[in-house]
C-alpha cells in the first residue's frame, strides 16, 4: 500500500469510527451491538515476514460480519504512527457499543511484564528501543473506559528477548483487568509458530448463540489436541456475552 493510500485509509477510519457520535444528540448513542478492531500485520520493514497473520485476521473479520458486530474496523500493515491514530480513536468510541472485540496477529514480545504489539516499522537492538517502536496491550486497553465487556485475541509470540520483569502492580494499570479478558496463543516467554491453530480454532467454533466463556473453554481443549498453540487466559470479564445473530437492525 502507498503512503497516499495508507493515509487515505486511517483517515477514513478514524472519520468512521467518530461520525456516528457527531451526528447524535449530545449525551450521545448507544447501541447494545458489539465493535471490533482487526488489526494484522505479516510486512516488517526491519524483522521477518510473517506468512498467515492477514489471513488469519481476514478470517476473524469475515466471522465476525455474520454475528452482531455492527462495525468492524481492521488495520493491516500499519506503521506506528497510523496504527496509534486507528488505536486511540477506537478506544474513544467503543464507549457506545455494548460489547468489543480487539485482535492481534503479527510479531510481538514481553518487555517489563507486558505484551507489546510490534508494527511493520518497529526495530529495536535494545529494549528502550523498542519500547519506543512499539505498542503496549494494557497500555491501549486503559484507555477503554467503561463497563462494556471486552475480549483481546492475541495470536503472536510472547517471547522476553532482553529479560523478564514482573508487573507493575497499582502502576497505572488499574482499568487493565475491569470487564477485560485477555486470551494469548502463547503463555509468557513462549514463542509460537505463525501456522499456529489459534484463531482458526476460535473462527471456527465462533457460532450464533455461543459465548466468550464457551468459545474459550473449547479452545482451551482444542490447544491440547493441536499442541500447536498454549492458551493463555487472564482478566475478568465481567459479564459473559454472547454472538448473537446478525439482524437488520445490526448491519
Amino acid at each position: 500500500m502507498n503512503t497516499i493510500s495508507k493515509l487515505s485509509l486511517v483517515a477514513c477510519i478514524v472519520c468512521m469510527l467518530s461520525s456516528a457520535s457527531l451526528s447524535e444528540p449530545i449525551h450521545g448513542w448507544y447501541t447494545k451491538q458489539g465493535i471490533a478492531l482487526i488489526i494484522g500485520n505479516d510486512e516488517y520493514d526491519y524483522g521477518s515476514n510473517l506468512e498467515l497473520a492477514i489471513t488469519d485476521a481476514k478470517s476473524l473479520e469475515e466471522a465476525l460480519a455474520k454475528v452482531d458486530f455492527m462495525t468492524i474496523i481492521t488495520a493491516y500493515n500499519l506503521d506506528k504512527k497510523d496504527l496509534k491514530v486507528v488505536m486511540d480513536s477506537f478506544a474513544l468510541n467503543a464507549k457506545h457499543y455494548g460489547k468489543a472485540l480487539v485482535y492481534f496477529s503479527g510479531q510481538g514480545l514481553e518487555l517489563d511484564g507486558e505484551f507489546r504489539m510490534l508494527p511493520k516499522d518497529a526495530k529495536g537492538a535494545s529494549a528502550e528501543e523498542l519500547l519506543e517502536h512499539s505498542i503496549g496491550l494494557h497500555s491501549f486497553s486503559e484507555q477503554m473506559q467503561g463497563n462494556r465487556p471486552t475480549l483481546f485475541l492475541i495470536d503472536a509470540c510472547r517471547n522476553t528477548p532482553f529479560g523478564s520483569k514482573p508487573k507493575q502492580e497499582g502502576k497505572g494499570l488499574s482499568n487493565m483487568y475491569k470487564n477485560k479478558l485477555y486470551a494469548y496463543a502463547a503463555t509468557p516467554g513462549q514463542l509460537v509458530s505463525d501456522t499456529n491453530l489459534f484463531t482458526e480454532h476460535f473462527v471456527n467454533n465462533l457460532k450464533p448463540k455461543k459465548s466468550v466463556i464457551e468459545i474459550l473453554k473449547q479452545l482451551n481443549k482444542d490447544s491440547r489436541a493441536s499442541e500447536s498453540y498454549n492458551l493463555w487466559i487472564e482478566g475478568d470479564i465481567g459479564v459473559d456475552f454472547y454472538f448473537n445473530k446478525k439482524t437488520k437492525s445490526s448491519k
